[in-house]
């Protein structure tokens, strides 16, 4: 299941998205989204599905 978990910091108002169900590149495209929504990051981490492979039947395609 693919989703995204934000925790923010009440003190701070620092805000962390966490994207989760998407492998390798895929996540880039959500987390374009997000800053979107609420603005440019500060910080970008990779996790370990960011650098795994996806096979051609796992991938999508948009058309345009």
């Amino acid at each position: 299941m693919k989703e995204i978990q934000f925790e923010i910091d009440t003190a701070t108002g620092e805000l962390k998205a966490h994207v989760q169900g998407e492998l390798g590149r895929a996540c880039l495209d959500v987390h374009r989204l997000v800053e979107e929504l609420v603005g440019q990051a500060d910080e970008t981490v990779h996790t370990r599905e960011f650098y795994q492979r996806v096979s051609p039947q796992e991938q999508t395609r948009v058309k345009r």
